[in-house]
C-alpha cells in the first residue's frame, strides 16, 4: 500500500541526540531548517534534507521518524491482522495498572 507523504509530517519528525553527555538531549531539528521537495536533477524525485551546525566535537546522532498516534497505529496494526499473513502474529504482552491489555 504505497500511501503519499505529507509534507508536515517531516517537519516535525528529525530529531538529534548528543550521546556523549551524561545526560543526553534530545531535540527537534526547527522546521525552517528542513526542506521536502522534487528535484528536476534527481529525475524529479523527493528529496529530505536538512541543515545542522555542529557546535561541538561530540557524536551527534540523527533519528526520523513520523509521528503518529497510538489509535492510529492501532488501526494500521488491525489491518494488517485481518490479512491473515503466515509471518504476522499479535499476543496480549502485559496489563496495565488498570487492567487493561496491552498488546
Amino acid at each position: 500500500m504505497k500511501r503519499e507523504l505529507n509534507h508536515d509530517a517531516f517537519k516535525q519528525s528529525i530529531w538529534r541526540a548528543n550521546d556523549m553527555d551524561p545526560n543526553p538531549v534530545q531535540a527537534r531539528i526547527p522546521s525552517r531548517h528542513i526542506y521536502y521537495y522534487r528535484s528536476a536533477q534527481h529525475n524529479d524525485r523527493w528529496i529530505l534534507s536538512f541543515a545542522f551546525i555542529f557546535e561541538s566535537p561530540d557524536a551527534v546522532r540523527f533519528a526520523y521518524c513520523i509521528p503518529y498516534t497510538y489509535g492510529q497505529m492501532q488501526k494500521w496494526l488491525a489491518e494488517v491482522e485481518a490479512r491473515k499473513y503466515p509471518f504476522f502474529h499479535r499476543d496480549l504482552l502485559t496489563y496495565s495498572v488498570s487492567l487493561f491489555g496491552i498488546l
